[in-house]
């Protein structure tokens, strides 16, 4: 497919070139006077010691965990009342298994602009200033943020498997976090840690149940796609401190609990 390979072809390629002790690089010697149109780019290559007169950049795959998270409808609207998603956050529908980057500007274009329209509506003229409460902090231990993200890449990131989804489920249980764990508990510094952490689950129960590959979600013990996965979505939600899974299909029709 050579450069018409969809991006998590190239990501997968990538990855196992550097795994294998290889380094990929980006040749730009047909580009035209470089430093000029990518001073950005260019200015950081020097920095790192890769002078762009060489004529290539080295490059390392980046991660898409999850491709759009909160379901919302077509204003932008999740079923929380007040609470909004748009672009990368969201479930929309108007994506895949890959978010290319077009569909995110043009998401972000046209859902920006119906949820200007639609608060327009809905909010009152003017709205009272956020008041920050003083918090107790968190009992139980939070992962730390360069670990977490080290874990992350190597067990829920380019390749997936049952074995490493296992293994990233149980180090994340051993912290004592639960979901019940209530947000008024946490201090301002927390609590972004302890949300990375339920995302971090989330993601890495979803991935262990799609048990096949389709776009940037890559198994290496389910290499292939799965018919019978087409048009489907893992939808989460905490129901008296537990995590429920269900499968939907079209993001209308249930067919699983």
């Amino acid at each position: 497919m050579r450069d018409l390979a969809p991006r998590h072809v190239v990501a997968e390629a990538i990855y196992r070139e550097r795994a294998r002790g290889g380094n990929v690089y980006l040749d730009i010697t047909g580009i035209r006077d470089f430093p000029t149109r990518f001073p950005s780019i260019t200015a950081r290559c020097e920095k790192e010691g890769f002078p762009v007169e060489a004529g290539r950049i080295p490059v390392a795959p980046g991660c898409h965990f999850i491709m759009g998270g909160v379901v919302v409808d077509d204003s932008g609207r999740t079923n929380l009342e007040g609470l909004y998603a748009i672009g990368e956050a969201a479930c929309s529908g108007v994506h895949g298994a890959n978010r290319l980057a077009s569909n995110s500007l043009l998401e972000g274009i046209v859902y920006g602009q119906r949820l200007a329209d639609h608060l327009k509506q809905v909010l009152p003229p003017k709205t009272a200033p956020l008041l920050h409460a003083q918090t107790s902090g968190i009992s139980a231990q939070l992962p730390d943020r360069s670990m977490l993200k080290k874990r992350m890449m190597e067990e829920a990131g380019i390749i997936r498997s049952e074995e490493g989804l296992n293994r990233l489920l149980s180090w994340l249980d051993g912290f004592g976090l639960t979901y019940e764990s209530k947000l008024d508990d946490l201090d301002v510094e927390n609590m972004e840690d302890y949300l990375v952490w339920v995302v971090s689950r989330l993601i890495g129960t979803a991935s262990l149940l799609r048990k096949e590959s389709r776009g940037g979600h890559i198994r290496r013990d389910h290499p292939e796609k799965r018919p019978e996965w087409g048009k489907k979505s893992i939808h989460m939600k905490i129901q008296t401190g537990r995590l429920k899974v269900s499968v939907y299909e079209s993001f209308e029709t249930k067919i699983h609990a």
